[in-house]
């Protein structure tokens, strides 16, 4: 796996913290849209009241949602509030907290290397797996041996380790 490409983006890797509203029908949406962008109301107090989503506060990471979710919200900027649109059933309203949660995005860049970093293995495993057979004992341990004829009289396994390494 040593040619696998992991360099990740942080616009692939992004994440951002928001808000939302989410509620069964577009008036009530609309209602809802109006009171917190252009009346001014307390956007959280509002979402905690009216939605129907009982988690208000969501991370979100980029490619975890489909792009009928993901366009309108990762177009937002800190404090911009999104008009209501339709995902999953149900329409959402939703708050841009922060743009670019760094900690998060950093997180996600390491899983999503190690994730690439599996499947290219795995590609090249389950190739060679189809071709050979391959067993693996989950009792192998109960096979080795550290005994080599002499005599241990250590407890620490490192102590025997490095007494033989310098034989």
């Amino acid at each position: 796996t040593k040619d696998v490409n992991l360099e990740i983006s942080d616009s692939e890797a992004r994440v951002i913290q928001v808000q939302e509203i989410a509620v069964s029908n577009e008036a009530k949406a609309q209602e809802l849209y109006a009171k917190v962008a252009n009346e001014g109301a307390d956007f959280a107090a509002t979402a905690r009241k009216e939605s129907e989503n009982p988690d208000i506060e969501v991370s979100v990471g980029r490619g975890e949602r489909d792009t009928v979710y993901e366009e309108p919200v990762f177009a937002l900027e800190a404090g911009e509030i999104s008009e209501p649109f339709v995902w999953q059933g149900k329409w959402y309203v939703v708050k841009c907290v922060s743009d670019f949660d760094e900690d998060a995005t950093l997180e996600r860049k390491n899983n999503l290397a190690l994730q690439r970093k599996n499947q290219a293995f795995r590609s090249i495993y389950d190739s060679y797996e189809a071709e050979h057979r391959v067993e693996i004992d989950g009792a192998i341990w109960n096979k080795v041996s550290l005994s080599d004829g002499a005599d241990c009289t250590t407890s620490d396994f490192f102590e025997r380790y490095h007494e033989m390494m310098r034989e």
